[in-house]
C-alpha cells in the first residue's frame, strides 16, 4: 500500500522518543525533500481533496438559487469539472509543486533558524557585558 511509507515517516516524526526539537525539524525537512515522500504526500492530499469534491451541493444550490443549473445530485467536483474539464490534472500538478515548495521552504527555514540563533548568540556576547555594566547585574557567562 502506498500510504504505508508516509505513515511510518509521520510516526517517526511524531515520536516522543526523538532527542530534540532541532532533530525533529531536520528529520521533517529530510522527509519533505524525499521524492517518494513528496509523491505519497501528493497522493494523500489528492485523497483528501477528492473527499471534499465528492460533497453533494445540489440540494443546497436549488434552495439558494432555484434558477441555477446545478442538478440535485451534483457534487463540488461535478461543478468544477463542468467549469474546467482539466481541473483535476492541473490540481494534481499544482499539488505536486506545492509539496515541493513546502520542502524547499522548510529547508530554507531550517537554514535561517540556525543563522538567527548564531546572530542572537553574537548579540548576547556583545550586549551582555554592556547591559551588566549599566545595570550592575551579572551576566550569564
Amino acid at each position: 500500500m502506498r500510504v504505508a511509507p508516509l505513515a511510518i515517516a509521520v510516526s517517526l516524526l511524531a515520536s516522543p522518543a526523538l532527542a530534540a526539537p532541532q532533530q525533529d525539524a531536520e528529520r521533517a525537512v529530510r522527509v519533505l525533500q524525499d521524492p517518494l515522500a513528496q509523491e505519497i504526500a501528493t497522493g494523500v492530499i489528492g485523497q483528501v481533496v477528492g473527499v471534499v469534491l465528492d460533497t453533494r451541493v445540489g440540494p443546497l444550490a436549488s434552495v439558494l438559487d432555484p434558477e441555477s443549473d446545478v442538478r440535485p445530485n451534483d457534487t463540488l467536483g461535478d461543478l468544477k469539472r463542468r467549469e474546467d474539464p482539466n481541473f483535476e490534472r492541473r490540481l494534481q500538478r499544482h499539488t505536486r509543486r506545492a509539496v515541493g515548495t513546502a520542502a524547499t521552504a522548510a529547508g530554507g527555514a531550517m537554514a535561517q533558524a540556525g543563522e538567527i540563533r548564531r546572530t542572537i548568540d553574537r548579540l548576547e556576547a556583545v550586549l551582555g557585558p554592556v547591559i551588566a555594566a549599566s545595570t550592575g547585574l551579572p551576566t550569564d557567562d
